[in-house]
């Protein structure tokens, strides 16, 4: 054959036909058409050595259309690699893994698992419960109206008062009713225990002490107290603080402090025994003595 019908192909470096030749579209060389490799991505025509396996989806394609993944290492095309949502490289997809909460993709090392669901997700798409202090993911909880705080929305409480969404902590059964109510609208009552809502409690004005209506009484002057915060003076008709009064030790009635001797006893009735003091005639003279006769006996004036 005459020269100029030969060429000499790149890979065995023989002369040959030039029909039996082509052209790489990469390099521009000629090799062998049998020896050249059509890429499954352009289907044009290469050279061996300018072909690699893509490694995502196995087929044989330019290297140009290939670049490697930045964390194993292998070739896979441009295309087909994503960015990793955490480190930011081009990744596999292969490696990566969805999260189903904010749709982001990340390498599967990188992800938190939730402990409710199991699901793989983002650092920042799980939040803790402050029931079961799991890591848990975001949809899956609820926050409390009263404390801010959140939990798995299968625990949220709603108040039978306010209807307010409360974590099982901040609210409380009403005593009364048997309702769960809100901590914050409930009182406890310092006599029996029991449990009500404010509005149905009452506090003294003496203690601060809360108390149901039964435990509490209301002085001449409309101020209301506990049963136990104030003591009638059977003298003076007025009601004085417990520790301001006592027992006379010779009647065992209440009387203010002042009005008792230094040995506890009601001074102006020491005095009318002891025949101190002037009177005049008792109106019901054999009352003491009915009543003690072994101390009062013989007592007929009283002031």
């Amino acid at each position: 054959m005459i020269p100029a019908a030969l060429e000499t192909g790149c890979i065995t470096k023989k002369r040959v036909r030039k029909t039996l030749t082509a052209v790489s579209t990469a390099s521009g060389k000629r090799g062998l058409k049998s020896q050249m490799i059509t890429c499954d991505k352009s289907g044009k025509l290469l050279l061996p050595h300018e072909v690699d396996n893509c490694s995502v989806t196995g087929k044989r394609v330019d290297r140009r259309l290939l670049k490697s993944c930045e964390v194993s290492g292998q070739l896979a095309l441009t295309s087909l690699l994503k960015r990793c949502s955490i480190t930011g490289k081009m990744v596999a997809p292969g490696l990566l893994c969805k999260c189903p909460e904010t749709g982001k993709k990340a390498q599967k090392i990188s992800m938190v698992r939730c402990e409710e669901s199991g699901d793989l997700c983002l650092p920042e798409a799980l939040a803790n419960c402050n029931v079961t202090n799991k890591k848990v993911r975001n949809s899956m909880l609820d926050r409390s109206d009263a404390s801010g705080k959140s939990c798995l929305r299968k625990f949220i409480v709603r108040c039978t008062v306010s209807n307010l969404k409360l974590l099982p902590v901040e609210i409380r059964t009403y005593s009364l009713t048997g309702l769960a109510v809100d901590t914050r609208l409930l009182r406890i009552c310092f006599y029996s225990g029991k449990i009500g809502l404010e509005d149905k409690m009452i506090r003294s004005k003496a203690s601060g002490k809360w108390m149901l209506p039964e435990y509490s009484m209301k002085l001449p002057s409309c101020v209301i107290i506990g049963r136990d915060e104030a003591v009638l003076c059977l003298w003076t008709k007025k009601y004085k603080r417990p520790e301001a009064a006592a027992k006379c030790l010779l009647s065992g009635l209440v009387f203010a402090k002042q009005l008792l001797n230094a040995v506890g006893e009601f001074q102006l009735f020491r005095e009318c025994l002891d025949g101190t003091r002037d009177g005049t005639v008792f109106p019901e003279p054999d009352y003491l003595a009915r009543n003690m006769p072994n101390m009062y006996s013989g007592v007929q004036t009283f002031d």
